[in-house]
Parts: C-alpha cells; sequence; structure tokens
C-alpha cells in the first residue's frame, strides 16, 4: 500500500487502507494496542508488537498530528459549461 502523506490528516478520514477508523486517536489507539487482535493474527508479522504509550504520550501522538492539519482548506467548485454530447461517428458518414 502506498503510504499517504500526514498533510492535512485531520481532514483526511477515514484512516488505514480499509478505511476502518474515523479518529485519529483511533489509529493510535490500534497501533499502540499492538496492530489488532485476534482478527488479524493469520496476516500480521510477529515484529508488529503494542507500543506501550500512556494515555499522556497518545494525547500528545494525536495532538502532534493534528498539528499538520491548520485550517481546513476550502475550495470554491468550479462552473462546468453544460454537457453537450459529442457527435456519433455512425452518423457522420
Amino acid at each position: 500500500f502506498r503510504a499517504p502523506s500526514l498533510r492535512t490528516p485531520t481532514y483526511t478520514a477515514p484512516y488505514r487502507h480499509t478505511g476502518s477508523f474515523w479518529d485519529l486517536r483511533e489509529v493510535v489507539g490500534f497501533y499502540n494496542a499492538g496492530g489488532g487482535g485476534n482478527e488479524f493474527s493469520a496476516n500480521k508479522t510477529p515484529l508488529v508488537k503494542p507500543l506501550g504509550l500512556s494515555e499522556e504520550e497518545i494525547e500528545d501522538l494525536v495532538a502532534f498530528l493534528e498539528a499538520f492539519s491548520g485550517p481546513e482548506i476550502e475550495m470554491t467548485a468550479p462552473v462546468l459549461p453544460d454537457y453537450a454530447p459529442l457527435p456519433d461517428p455512425e452518423e457522420a458518414n
């Protein structure tokens, strides 16, 4: 999987390749617990271990990730021309 950038992570939920988390704290909690429970054990490398972060460290890590976001970028949708179908090539002959 391609790793996404850390630009504006607060506004890019859902997280992980499965889209299974909607909150950065959930993501940190998932990895702090060792990357999931028994439902992942068949596919998970034994190198992945629980992080053992304290509640304060979890809060600090989430705040650090949120610091990459800044104010939400709002864009105005462009005005598009009316739809006009392409001519049928069969009718041109």
